[in-house]
């Protein structure tokens, strides 16, 4: 699972203003920290090894308090900032689904379905909200802070900066390795969570068949063991993020600590002196800390991760291509060869091959799940089959389908639906 897909660039343009505002963020972060320890080292030191009076202090107090309203500002604004940016990037990538959706609707809902769709475009684009909101912030903050203050650890103090250096990667391995079961058990969540909205989407558009025929309430059970299989799924996810944060901040705890001993006994023996034994202190937490919340806000925003997956698979679907024929005489006969026709996750369906003729009625017998539909999706242009060839007999000519313009072929039909209806107005202003 990538942490920041880089198709991200490529929908959104308000992302790369997103980044720029995060690392600018981590960066004053990162000073201000650096600042925060110098000061308050300062000031310890002043007041009980120097024993400077309060009014000597004062200064270098009125700078901490100065900095700790920085810090706090820092935080409001940039919080504000990035949540303002990241609802931006949510909008486009909406339209983007939407004007998807309406340029390609049939084949997406052929590959994707509407229960799927539905749920990508509303479930899918508010799970980014904590991934934009929280996680990139803290994965930017992450990435610097640590370095920059554990080089400023390692110049002060060598065996510190050692210990650092040995026990910080501890965190991204254990990070990394139960990442990858996060990544599995929200995969597994998102799935089971389509299955349930395509579910429901397809009860919802047959409950009027299932109640003539006394069978809806059949159906409770079968959405009680789908809702709760999701339950499950979900329960299991958060079983791993308690269990990550549990690791995680044994492993900062326990380094911080080594530190913290280690510091002391050469405090006693007097081999490092206490400013820079306080300024170690000080920082060493903040090596961990910013590793520790990236981890626990990963967790919070797995779900807008996997979401963003299958936004981008959405997003990057290619129309089927075009052809260039826009004239036809006369329509006289439709034939097929020996078709093919393959969906995800299904086994590809055979057609075997047949014809249509103009001004005959043509019947398409079959059992359910045979391929009715996906031939008539076929005969429209909607779908191209992996083997075999759809033919328009012209009065002296054949043409394969594939050669003819989308709009101009559908100008040339007529079609259906299998469950019609009227929309609403009178029938004049239908038609």
């Amino acid at each position: 699972m990538k942490f920041l897909d880089p198709r991200l660039f490529r929908y959104s343009r308000s992302s790369r203003g997103f980044i720029s505002v995060v690392v600018a963020l981590a960066l004053l972060t990162t000073l201000l920290t650096l600042l925060q320890a110098f000061t308050i080292t300062s000031v310890v030191v002043d007041a009980f090894q120097k024993e400077k009076s309060w009014v000597n202090l004062q200064p270098q107090i009125r700078n901490l308090a100065f900095i700790f309203g920085l810090r706090a500002l820092i935080a409001f604004f940039g919080d504000s900032l990035t949540r303002k940016i990241g609802a931006k990037i949510r909008v486009e990538l909406r339209t983007q689904l939407f004007n998807q959706a309406l340029s390609q609707g049939t084949e997406l809902n052929l590959k994707f379905g509407y229960g799927k769709l539905s749920l990508i475009a509303t479930r899918g684009i508010a799970a980014l909200e904590p991934y934009f909101n929280k996680f990139m912030p803290q994965l930017f903050i992450a990435l610097i802070v640590p370095f920059i203050v554990g080089v400023t650890i390692t110049l002060k103090d060598l065996a510190s900066g050692l210990i650092i250096l040995g026990t910080i990667p501890l965190i991204p391995i254990f990070g990394i390795l139960i990442g990858k079961y996060t990544s599995e058990a929200m995969a597994k969540k998102w799935r089971t969570m389509g299955i349930l909205s395509s579910y429901v989407v397809d009860l919802f558009a047959g409950l009027l068949t299932l109640k003539v025929y006394g069978r809806s309430k059949h159906q409770k059970n079968r959405i009680k063991e789908v809702g709760n299989q999701y339950r499950v799924e979900t329960m299991k996810v958060l079983k791993i993020s308690f269990l990550s944060s549990l690791v995680l901040e044994l492993i900062a705890t326990l380094s911080v600590a080594l530190i913290a001993v280690w510091i002391g006994l050469r405090l006693v023996s007097g081999n490092i002196s206490l400013s820079d034994g306080l300024l170690v202190l000080l920082l060493a937490p903040e090596v961990y800390w910013p590793i520790r919340q990236v981890s626990a806000q990963f967790h919070a925003s797995a779900e807008g991760l996997e979401s963003s997956r299958e936004i981008f698979e959405v997003l990057e679907m290619k129309p089927q291509s075009k052809g260039h024929r826009n004239t036809l005489n006369r329509l006289r006969e439709i034939r097929w060869d020996s078709l093919i026709i393959e969906y995800p996750n299904r086994a590809p369906i055979q057609i075997p091959r047949g014809s249509a003729k103009s001004g005959e009625i043509t019947l398409l017998v079959g059992q359910s799940g045979s391929g009715k539909t996906s031939l008539i999706n076929t005969l429209m242009g909607l779908v191209n089959p992996i083997k075999g060839k759809v033919w328009i007999n012209n009065i002296n000519s054949a043409y394969p389908l594939h050669e003819f313009d989308n709009d101009f072929w559908l100008s040339q039909i007529s079609w259906v639906s299998q469950t019609p209806h009227f929309p609403h107005g009178t029938i004049a202003e239908i038609f």
